[in-house]
């Protein structure tokens, strides 16, 4: 059983994680972006086949109940990256911030490495989607189909300052569940620590960047009426509020919980 979490313990493992970052093959650190964006991938579709499959007719009736089920199984997609230590752009937010405010990790290196993981996740998401998703069918049937088509166009189509916001309270979830698998001991603690997190995050409807490269492409390859402009802001956007609110808990956490007086208020 897991000893009771020690903030000051998890933030000195995330300044651990940001320096073994910036010290790693940039090749090796590639291809564990690659395989990230392959593991949300999978996560994604996971989740849409279980909530999908609810009649068309049920889903209006009771919305709750598809986006209950979403987040409720979301979460294998972290899960499976956390336990293989794949590297998450989301993550890597908080990682690298952590370390670059502890003077472990340079500027240059800071944005080589978060645009060198965001470009990993997404060539991950976007050929596993192609390979498990579309080669697959995983979507051509009814009432899958329409359901991965309105996600898309809701994601698509919201307001610029509603995604900011909505993308900021996403990775606050998600790094507080990557905090919380840090900190504990064991497997068992680890699937604790990031499921209520991200099942929260989904269930709520906020948006997470790489989440939304595996959501977006997956569902314009099943033909999705959404404007490509649109798209590329609100993927852009997305990215935008995840770092700011991963950066920005580094700097919380440093603050709180660091054992060093070098960078404190």
């Amino acid at each position: 059983m897991d000893s009771e979490l020690d903030p000051v313990k998890v933030v000195q493992g995330l300044n651990q994680a940001g320096i073994a970052r910036t010290k790693s093959k940039l090749m090796k650190f590639f291809v564990s972006a690659l395989m990230s964006g392959l593991f949300l991938s999978i996560g994604t579709i996971f989740a849409y086949t279980c909530a999908g499959g609810l009649n068309a007719d049920f889903r209006r009736k009771y919305p709750s109940v598809p986006k209950i089920i979403s987040g409720a199984t979301y979460h294998l997609g972290l899960q499976m990256i956390i336990s293989t230590g794949s590297e998450l752009f989301t993550g890597s937010t908080m990682f690298l911030t952590s370390s670059l405010l502890q003077k472990n990790t340079k500027v240059t290196d800071y944005i080589k490495l978060l645009l060198l993981s965001l470009l990993g996740n997404i060539i991950g998401c976007v050929v596993a989607d192609f390979l498990f998703g579309w080669v697959t069918d995983a979507f051509v049937d009814e009432p899958f189909k329409s359901f991965l088509l309105g996600i898309t166009k809701n994601k698509v189509n919201q307001s610029f300052h509603s995604i900011i916001f909505k993308s900021i309270a996403a990775n606050i979830l998600v790094c507080v569940a990557i905090f919380q698998a840090t900190g504990a001991n064991s497997a068992a603690g680890k699937w604790f620590g990031i499921s209520l997190p991200i099942m929260a995050f989904v269930t709520i409807g906020f948006e997470h960047s790489i989440a939304n490269f595996c959501v977006i492409p997956l569902g314009l390859m099943y033909g999705a009426d959404v404007e490509g402009w649109r798209v590329f802001v609100v993927l852009l956007l997305n990215v935008l509020g995840n770092w700011l609110s991963g950066a920005f808990l580094a700097m919380v956490f440093d603050y709180l919980h660091s054992d060093s007086d070098t960078n404190k208020l």
